[in-house]
């Protein structure tokens, strides 16, 4: 009967949202809420494609009730407006300043990391210890913030991102990985933002193990 009918429920979303929110902004502490919605709305978006497409094609999902379907297809997109809402709701109101990437590495780790990363050739020789761990610190990204020069280079003699990508992937062991704070933090030789896109697939750089070996060697350092 009409009556009877499931109505798509909304209330399960949002406290799902509320919990992983949580866990994220306490394990991700340079990014915000408008990361999480971005990364959580793709989920929804895809989840929602692929079960149209399967319930499409699949014969197993004729037994399915319209009933069912129409809970279910309908609860998710009815997060989904909730999550662009609430993105909307969020960007209009004042956003706090960018942060740098947070490593809890202690003190005598990061100054380790320091030199080992000049003494390979990875950072310029000119980079301060001072401006090195302000990058590493989780600090407000403003005027007087100095970005660190990434100097090791590819065969076609621009900077090496994907050696950059493995270097802050093994380091920092995120994800989503935060590449929008990269131009932030990392500059070329030509002073040159770093600007990282998202990868089409997994790849990493010849220096891949190199760096793993450097990164595990320091964060051994008691």
């Amino acid at each position: 009967m009409e009556k009877d009918r499931k109505k798509p429920n909304l209330q399960v979303h949002i406290v799902h949202f509320n919990i992983q929110l949580k866990k994220f902004l306490a394990s991700q502490s340079f990014l915000t809420e408008l990361d999480f919605i971005d990364a959580e709305i793709g989920k929804v978006q895809e989840t929602i494609k692929e079960y149209e497409h399967i319930v499409a094609h699949s014969v197993s999902y004729v037994k399915l009730s319209d009933d069912y379907l129409s809970f279910w297809l309908g609860s998710e997109k009815l997060y989904l407006e909730w999550l662009k809402q609430r993105k909307t709701t969020l960007k209009d109101q004042d956003r706090p300043g960018l942060r740098s990437f947070k490593w809890d590495g202690t003190s005598t780790q990061k100054k380790a990391l320091w030199q080992a990363l000049i003494k390979a050739g990875y950072i310029a020789q000119a980079t301060s210890e001072e401006r090195f761990i302000a990058v590493f610190s989780g600090q407000v990204i403003d005027n007087y913030y100095s970005p660190i020069t990434w100097i090791l280079q590819s065969r076609k003699g621009r900077a090496h991102k994907t050696a950059l990508r493995d270097f802050l992937t093994i380091l920092l062991e995120i994800d989503p990985f935060p590449s929008k704070l990269v131009p932030h933090c990392f500059i070329d030789t030509q002073n040159r933002p770093i600007h990282l896109a998202k990868p089409k697939k997994m790849e990493h750089s010849k220096y891949y193990m190199d760096i793993e070996k450097m990164i595990n060697k320091v964060k051994a350092i008691q």
